[in-house]
């Protein structure tokens, strides 16, 4: 019931920013995808890095009983991250690990109850910007957002 609740209130609180294929997308004159990125642009103009795919990954604690999928949105200040992580794509792959890390480390009721879901993000934003030199990320958005309960609690049935 817990999990419902809170499934609830993270599709309240996500935040959406466009498609790729929508409207909006930034020509950027070549192919960024390869490095598991693009780039959207929304309604206000806002440069934002799509990391692919969403990330699944077991939450701390509880022997991994929850697992998360979550797909990260980055808005960032300047293009020129992407001429950065396609230089140099072992950064990227250093910041996905980061990002791996990152969420494995958060256990399920840090995350379903208060403020989880917003120092997650701030966090992520924190630690990732220590790898950019060319520009800065201003904002984390989460476009998906799940919980699952891969080994339910036996308690109801007597084990």
């Amino acid at each position: 019931m817990l999990g419902a609740l809170f499934a609830a209130a993270a599709i309240w609180l996500i935040t959406s920013p466009p498609e790729p294929g929508e409207p909006g997308r930034v020509d950027l004159g070549r192919d960024v995808s390869a490095a598991g990125f693009d780039f959207v642009s929304d309604k206000e103009n806002r440069l934002i890095l799509h990391l692919k795919p969403a990330f699944i990954v077991n939450l701390a604690g509880l022997e991994g009983r929850y697992v998360m999928r979550v797909a990260i949105w980055l808005e960032v200040d300047d293009l020129a991250i992407v001429s950065e992580l396609n230089e140099n794509v072992a950064v990227f792959h250093r910041m996905v690990d980061e990002v791996v890390r990152i969420l494995k480390s958060y256990r399920y009721h840090e995350l379903a109850l208060g403020d989880g879901i917003e120092r997650l993000k701030l966090e992520l934003r924190q630690r990732l910007n220590r790898y950019l030199r060319r520009g800065r990320i201003i904002n984390v958005f989460f476009r998906e957002l799940y919980f699952a309960e891969i080994f339910p609690s036996f308690r109801g049935l007597g084990l």
